[in-house]
């Protein structure tokens, strides 16, 4: 029965992962996911309550998912430029796996940031202070430039991101198929590991 139950709301988070992603928190109602589950609303509703509730659990579990594969990371015992190039290549792994993952999770924080930022908590603070510390050690160092550690973060996520979150208006623009712009991605993390790499890393003398 237990096995049972674990399956049916396995099946429901996965239908709102689905949905929630689609739609965002307020297109998105009970019925759509249980639609998606092949479940009635009823059965939805008596495993996660309120729609509020199931979206928190996707929306901390997909923070999760990349923050801590990035933490794991940046524990590596190997230099920044190689860690630079992992964070790089999970975020395309990512994207390719689940396109809507990155709009979704920026969309939701842009309409409520104290909320989900809030319930962020503790994993975000592991990201930053893991960030922080390795970029104040390599400037420290004289590996890279003198950098304050957010505009690091934003230089080499940024170059991916964008990418990744305009990708329905650079298809149109680049006419490309579905498959060809996987190609276009791949290049484009060769393109923005350079970029990053001979911007940041200071040229050994």
């Amino acid at each position: 029965m237990e096995e049972k139950a674990l399956n049916t709301e396995e099946r429901i988070k996965e239908a709102a992962r689905k949905v929630f992603m689609r739609k965002g928190y307020k297109g998105t109602t009970s019925r759509d996911i249980a639609k998606e589950a092949g479940l009635n609303v009823a059965l939805t509703n008596y495993y996660f309550r309120k729609k509020e509730r199931l979206f928190k659990i996707i929306f901390m579990e997909t923070s999760h998912e990349f923050l801590d594969a990035t933490i794991n990371i940046l524990n590596k015992p190997i230099d920044l430029a190689k860690k630079i190039r992992l964070i790089l290549e999970r975020e395309l792994e990512m994207q390719l796996k689940n396109p809507d993952m990155f709009v979704f999770f920026y969309s939701e924080v842009k309409n409520k940031p104290k909320n989900y930022l809030e319930e962020m908590g503790i994993i975000k603070s592991k990201f930053l202070e893991k960030w922080n510390e390795q970029i104040k050690e390599n400037v420290k160092k004289k590996i890279i430039r003198k950098i304050d550690p957010i505009s690091a973060l934003t230089i080499v996520m940024g170059f991916m991101h964008f990418p990744i979150i305009g990708s329905t208006i650079l298809k149109e623009m680049g006419k490309f198929t579905e498959e060809s712009y996987k190609v276009f991605l791949e290049k484009q993390k060769e393109y923005a590991i350079e970029m990053v790499t001979n911007f940041l890393f200071l040229k050994k003398k």
